[in-house]
């Protein structure tokens, strides 16, 4: 039951995906080929995203992190968050995050 409580809205994707293509049976072909992209996307993304969010780890502090974009960095923490960049780390450049990736 917790698998798939975790795991609803994916299963109410594909279902509903399942659902018009049995409604719509002339775009099944578009349905599945929009889904396949968008798993071959994810799938391409996804390795990038884990090396960079590491390296992050790493090379800057938490304090720096939890300072700029904790509960209290308010607005700044907001920005900074959209923008996707984070302050200097101790290496002295900036550490540019993967958010802004995921809009390409």
């Amino acid at each position: 039951m917790k698998l798939v409580k975790r795991y609803s809205f994916a299963v109410l994707m594909v279902l509903s995906a399942v659902l018009l293509g049995v409604v719509f049976p002339a775009k099944r072909g578009v349905i599945v080929d929009n889904m396949v992209a968008n798993v071959r996307e994810m799938v391409s993304i996804i390795p990038a995203i884990f090396v960079l969010l590491g390296l992050a780890d790493v090379y800057v502090p938490r304090e720096t992190v939890v300072k700029y974009m904790g509960e209290k960095s308010a607005l700044i923490g907001a920005l900074l968050a959209i923008l996707g960049w984070t302050p200097l780390s101790r290496h002295g450049f900036l550490e540019f995050k993967v958010g802004p990736l995921s809009l390409a």
